[in-house]
């Protein structure tokens, strides 16, 4: 198997987030759009079979991947196949999504800027309800109990933030990722607005979102600080 580099940007989000380690191995996964081998996958990740086999069991236990048997080509321990689990439930979304952002596409002078401006029009309180399964994550990456209102936001809305450096956080899993792929302008555009309706509602300056912007993750940098009359704590 000829070896890929890793998928830049988040893997989708359906349970409790993956560790940053298992979000490499499903990232690569999503990005295959086939059910792959622990050995593909080891060569496609640069990582002993050993490592990402305990990595996909941690992914299987969580429902984000589904461990079938291949067939068999003789004796011996039976091979298994692994592929990402899509849950019926959130296919309808994403298809309404989809059909949302190809309307901006065709009828928007510049799809982009009006995705943004459609993202920072929605009330945030309309965001809280879960989809049916939803499961409410206990921890997050780099979660050390400190997590800023934009983080703990976010991380509410299933994109597993991690606080890397002063200003930037990494979003390691997005509710939105299978169509964001067929169009990151106007897809994450309109999450780009959500953040900058969210941010200006608690006063926490500008943010700048760069979708794919890593192996595993899309990153968010600050671009300016609040005012000090107005920062809250």
């Amino acid at each position: 198997m000829k070896k890929e580099p890793r998928a830049r940007g988040p893997v989708p989000t359906r349970s409790a987030p993956p560790t940053p380690a298992q979000a490499q191995v499903l990232a690569v996964l999503d990005r295959a759009g086939a059910p792959l081998t622990v050995a593909e996958l080891a060569e496609a990740t640069d990582q002993h079979g050993n490592t990402v086999r305990e990595h996909l069991d941690g992914l299987v236990d969580l429902g984000l991947v589904e461990r079938v048997k291949a067939d068999s080509a003789g004796r011996g321990r039976p091979s298994y196949l692994y592929a990402v689990v899509t849950p019926a439930i959130a296919r309808p979304a994403l298809v309404l999504i989809a059909a949302l952002a190809g309307e901006l596409r065709r009828t928007a002078p510049d799809p982009a800027v009006a995705a943004r401006e459609l993202g920072r029009s929605v009330q945030p309180e309309l965001l809280v309800e879960r989809p049916s399964g939803w499961v409410a994550p206990t921890s997050y990456p780099g979660d050390d109990g400190e997590l800023s209102p934009l983080e703990r936001h976010l991380a509410d809305l299933g994109f597993a933030p991690e606080d890397v450096a002063d200003d930037t956080m990494r979003l390691h899993t997005c509710p939105l990722v299978t169509v964001a792929r067929a169009d990151a302008d106007v897809v994450c555009s309109f999450h780009a607005g959500l953040i900058d309706r969210w941010a200006a509602d608690h006063d926490l300056g500008d943010f700048d979102l760069h979708p794919f912007a890593e192996p595993g993750a899309c990153t968010i940098t600050r671009t300016t600080q609040p005012e000090p009359s107005t920062r809250k704590a």
